[in-house]
């Protein structure tokens, strides 16, 4: 991208179609030492795959039963 090829967009352009979050994937999944080839399709392809991310995520069940007086934690406790 370059100003004077008339083909410069700026990161205000940019969150108005896309979600802050959307654009931080983009980014992050790149490998580090490359350079970010920017194009709509690579910006929807992050926002899908956020999408799928928060769909799994939606249908997990988290929670959490603690197991009180277990035999492993008595053996943690004696040894520490």
């Amino acid at each position: 991208m370059s100003k004077s090829l008339g083909n410069f967009i700026t990161i205000r352009d940019i969150l108005k179609k896309y979600s802050a979050e959307a654009v931080r994937y983009f980014m992050v999944s790149s490998y580090y030492r490359s350079p970010l080839n920017f194009s709509q399709e690579t910006l929807d392809n992050a926002k899908q795959a956020l999408t799928r991310f928060y769909t799994c995520l939606r249908d997990l069940d988290l929670t959490v039963t603690a197991v009180s007086d277990s035999t492993y934690e008595q053996r943690f406790i004696k040894v520490m």
